[in-house]
């Protein structure tokens, strides 16, 4: 909503600024909140 895209394009734009905001950490941390073992490094 804050980005406020128009067109596809703007969306297109909007999403890849915010799925490069999500760590390696995020999704360990979804993954083990859902349920699922996940490995360690």
């Amino acid at each position: 909503r804050k980005a406020k895209a128009r067109t596809i394009e703007e969306l297109g734009q909007a999403l890849t600024k915010g799925l490069a905001l999500i760590t390696v950490n995020d999704c360990r941390a979804w993954f083990e909140h859902c349920g699922y073992s996940v490995a360690s490094d």
